[in-house]
C-alpha cells in the first residue's frame, strides 16, 4: 500500500514536472522567435561576398524553410495537453535550426583563413549559450538544441585536421563538455528545488486557482486537522506545566 503510494507520487511529480518544464520552454522559444529569425538575416553582409553564391542561396532557403517549420511546430504545441507528444514537438523545433547553423560550417568557413574560422566559432558558441538559458531545464530537449549544432563542427574538425589549429577546436571541445555538464546540472537542480516547492505545497493545490476569502477558512481547517494533535505527554506541553 505505501510502495503504491509512493509510486503515485513519483509519477505524479514528474507529470506536473515535465507540464512546467514545457511551459517555461515553450515560453522562452516563442520570445526567441524573432532572434531566430534575425540572426540568419546578419550572415548576409557577413558571408553573401566571401561564400559560393550558389550555396549560400541554399544554406538560406533551408534556413528559412526550417524556421517556418519551427513556427508551425510551436504553434501545435499549444493545442493538446499531451505532454510527451508537446517534448516531441518541441524538441523538434529547437533541432532542426541548429542543425541548419551546424551545416554553416561546411558552406561559410575556409579551413586556410582563420578569421573565418574564428568568426563562425563565435557564432555557434553564442547559438549554444543563449539556448543554455532557455533548454537547460530539460536535458532531453537541450541535447537535441545543442547536438545538431556542434556534431557538424566535429566532423569538420576531423576532416580538415591537418590545416586547423588544434587548440580552438580542443576549446571549442571543453566549452561543448562544460556546457553539457551545465545542462544536466542545472536540469537536476531545478527538479530538486520544483520538488522541494511540491513538497510545501500540496500538488492537488497546485491546479487550483488562487482561494478566495470564502474558501480560505475551510482550507485552514483541512490544514489543522493534518497537524497532530498536541498531547499532555508532549514535551512541549510538559515545559508549560513545569513553569507553572
Amino acid at each position: 500500500m505505501i510502495e503504491s503510494a509512493r509510486e503515485d507520487s513519483s509519477y505524479q511529480f514528474k507529470a506536473l514536472a515535465a507540464r512546467e518544464k514545457l511551459q517555461y520552454m515553450l515560453a522562452y522559444a516563442r520570445t526567441s522567435t524573432i532572434a531566430t529569425i534575425l540572426a540568419p538575416l546578419l550572415c548576409i553582409p557577413l558571408y553573401i561576398d566571401s561564400t559560393d553564391d550558389l550555396l549560400f542561396k541554399a544554406w538560406f532557403a533551408l534556413m528559412a524553410a526550417v524556421v517556418i517549420v519551427r513556427l508551425f511546430l510551436i504553434r501545435a504545441v499549444a493545442q493538446t495537453d499531451d505532454v510527451q507528444r508537446n517534448m516531441v514537438l518541441l524538441n523538434t523545433a529547437v533541432g532542426i535550426v541548429t542543425f541548419v547553423w551546424g551545416l554553416g560550417w561546411f558552406v561559410f568557413v575556409t579551413a586556410s583563413e582563420p578569421m573565418e574560422y574564428l568568426t563562425y566559432q563565435i557564432i555557434s558558441l553564442t547559438v549554444l549559450f543563449v539556448g543554455m538559458v532557455g533548454y537547460c531545464v530539460n536535458w532531453k530537449t537541450f541535447f537535441a538544441f545543442v547536438f545538431p549544432l556542434k556534431m557538424p563542427e566535429l566532423i569538420y574538425v576531423v576532416t580538415h585536421h591537418d590545416v586547423i589549429s588544434l587548440p580552438i577546436p580542443l576549446g571549442s571541445l571543453v566549452a561543448f563538455y562544460l556546457a553539457l555538464k551545465m545542462g544536466i546540472l542545472f536540469s537536476k537542480s531545478w527538479e530538486n528545488h520544483f520538488r522541494c516547492g511540491s513538497e510545501t505545497t500540496p500538488w492537488w493545490t497546485s491546479s487550483l486557482p488562487k482561494t478566495t476569502h470564502r474558501s480560505r477558512p475551510i482550507l485552514q481547517s483541512q490544514n489543522s486537522l493534518q497537524r497532530p494533535a498536541m498531547t499532555c505527554d508532549s514535551p512541549c506541553r510538559r515545559s508549560i506545566f513545569s513553569l507553572k
